[in-house]
């Protein structure tokens, strides 16, 4: 599989999530990972879409796969203690939302060049994210939005990252402005209240989840996020 096939199925399947699609983006995910491109980031996900299909096992795997790459990942331990939690796991949940508490005591250039530049140090940021290179994906992710600051898709990816170095403060930053940049854009709004979520910020989550719903109410994550209860 050519590294532009494994982006175009990582893109459908992120796009069919997205639409709530979850079959597509499952078969689009698998597809990836059974190429060999075993990213933290797309077992993480897979491991939600396993959750909300009930399979519960594999979400188990998925999340587990996703944690030994990346150990540290708090998306994707949040994601494992809902589903502990959803198991009658109460303990591993316990552990688990634990550990998240100690984490987060830490010249003018052509319009269209402009937007392919943006969009080459976007996806290498997104690439150094995947290896856990966190402070090189920061670094590319602002060089990405210096001409393009409204694109609120890598300012997203730019909290991301922020939020795996500890930084919850920053992240919790840059999502309001993607928010406030594209209101829509309900992606920015679910992490910026999971980075709420593990700042302690357990109601302002609860209501940036709750805002997307009243726009989409059958958002996956906003239900899956707002049905935690730690």
């Amino acid at each position: 599989m050519t590294t532009e096939q494994t982006q175009a199925l990582i893109e459908n399947g992120k796009r069919a999530f997205e639409n709530n699609d979850l079959k597509q983006a499952r078969t689009c995910l698998e597809a990836v990972v059974k190429g060999g491109r075993r990213y933290a980031d797309l077992l993480n996900l897979l491991g939600v879409i396993y959750h909300q299909e009930g399979q519960f096992n594999k979400a188990l795997e998925a999340f587990g796969e996703a944690l030994k790459i990346n150990p540290d990942y708090l998306e994707a331990n949040l994601n494992l203690a809902v589903l502990y939690n959803d198991l009658g796991q109460y303990a591993q949940a316990r552990k688990l939302y634990k550990r998240l508490g100690k984490r987060s005591k830490q010249a003018p250039i052509d319009p269209i060049l402009n937007g392919k530049l943006s969009n080459q140090h976007a996806v290498l940021g997104q690439t150094y994210f995947r290896l856990g290179r966190y402070d090189e994906a920061i670094d590319e992710f602002r060089k990405a939005l210096v001409s393009n600051p409204k694109y609120a898709d890598i300012r997203t990816h730019l909290a991301l990252a922020l939020r795996e170095t500890g930084d919850l403060a920053a992240s919790i930053k840059e999502l309001r402005c993607a928010c406030r940049d594209k209101p829509k854009y309900h992606e920015a709004r679910v992490q910026l209240g999971l980075s709420l979520y593990i700042k302690g910020q357990k109601k302002a989550a609860t209501l940036e989840w709750q805002r997307i719903l009243k726009q989409n109410p059958k958002h996956t994550k906003a239900q899956m996020y707002l049905e935690m209860n730690p």
